[in-house]
């Protein structure tokens, strides 16, 4: 956790991917309190949600499966529709320069 907040300190930092929860085994098997913590550490205005297909149906997992921890998550933090709209459209629009059309 300290390590994931020393990150986070640096305003250069500017993204956090919420993204290949298939490709890792939490301690526990949970990843939604890791989630948690790197959205309460960075923010919403820093972290965004990656679907990382195809990489999940190569793997034989459900390809809703990160997106629906996600947004446990952001359930669990009691996030507003702001903070779910910035992990889920507005920081990745902003990070890769895409437009809202």
């Amino acid at each position: 956790k300290e390590d994931l907040a020393r990150l986070a300190s640096y305003p250069n930092v500017v993204g956090c991917k919420l993204a290949a929860l298939e490709e890792w085994d939490p301690v526990g098997g949970d990843p939604i309190p890791y989630l948690e913590h790197a959205i309460q550490t960075f923010g919403t205005e820093r972290c965004m949600y990656g679907s990382n297909w195809f990489v999940s149906i190569a793997l034989g997992r459900d390809y809703g499966h990160t997106a629906k921890c996600v947004a446990e998550a952001l359930f669990r933090i009691g996030a507003d529709e702001e903070a779910i709209s910035n992990i889920f459209e507005k920081t990745a629009r902003r990070i890769y320069g895409l437009s809202s059309s």
